[in-house]
């Protein structure tokens, strides 16, 4: 019986990671291009 529970816990597991993986993938790029954009106006 837990093996039934365990196989869509898992996939949903899986889900979230990847999920949360991509956030962190979006945020630091959106975190480096305001880096990048500042760096631009310092230079200015």
């Amino acid at each position: 019986m837990a093996a039934v529970f365990r196989a869509p816990m898992d996939a949903v597991t899986n889900a979230v990671l990847f999920i949360k993986i991509h956030q962190v993938g979006f945020l630091n790029h959106s975190e480096h291009r305001v880096t990048a954009n500042t760096e631009a106006l310092v230079r200015i």
